[in-house]
């Protein structure tokens, strides 16, 4: 007479599938946040199928499609993974095209920057890379080199930099030497005064400060 050995024993059953969501998808300055919420406890978490953790918040995720999977240590057991997918990152705005419109003069000694291209509701505009304002023209600025940049107020990624200068104030004319070459006599009532430097095309000269003639 055969005889039948029965053995019980207990086949452990996986993990939950895991509830896991994408709670930071990536910008210009940050990379992308995995969270897993359920189940939690001393369970072991993935997004690869091969590296485990206890934590169940993975930062610094790269772009791309992730499986999530728990794993219980005192069985072995893993459970089924839950798809995700990290966005792609943002892209930034172009360089701007931005010139100076206005340089320095001897009465109005600041430059006026004006940006160009690209243009548009979400675009705001930085000279210093730091305070950025919506409008495209920065009026008053000092001689010097500025690094022109656009920021997406959607996605808040920056541009590249585009360098424009502002020129130096113009230096003045050095002071004239003048001479009165002719004083009045009882004939003629009036003098003459004659200038003999600087001279040249690009001179004007005036006697009293407002009116000038070449």
């Amino acid at each position: 007479v055969s005889e039948t050995l029965e053995i019980p024993y207990t086949v452990s059953p996986p993990p939950a599938t895991p509830v896991a969501s994408v709670t930071q998808q990536p910008t210009c300055d940050v990379m992308g946040t995995i969270e897993v919420t359920a189940p939690v406890g001393t369970f072991m978490y993935s997004i690869d199928g091969s590296n485990f953790q206890p934590g169940t918040t993975f930062t610094g995720v790269a772009p791309g499609t992730y499986t999530v999977t728990v794993r219980d240590d005192a069985t072995g057991c893993t459970s089924v993974g839950t798809p995700l997918t990290v966005n792609p990152e943002p892209t930034p705005p172009v360089a701007p095209t931005a010139t100076v419109t206005v340089q320095p003069t001897c009465s109005d000694m600041t430059g006026t920057i004006v940006v160009t291209a690209p243009i548009g509701g979400t675009f705001e505009y930085s000279i210093d890379g730091t305070t950025y304002q919506p409008g495209t023209t920065f009026a008053g600025n000092a001689p010097g080199m500025y690094t022109v940049t656009v920021r997406n107020t959607t996605t808040m990624c920056v541009s590249d930099g585009v360098s424009v200068t502002v020129n130096p104030v113009p230096a003045a004319p050095t002071a004239p030497t003048a001479t009165a070459t002719m004083q009045p006599t009882c004939d003629v009532p009036t003098g003459t005064i004659t200038i003999t430097t600087p001279t040249g095309n690009n001179f004007e000269y005036s006697i009293d400060g407002t009116v000038y003639q070449p």
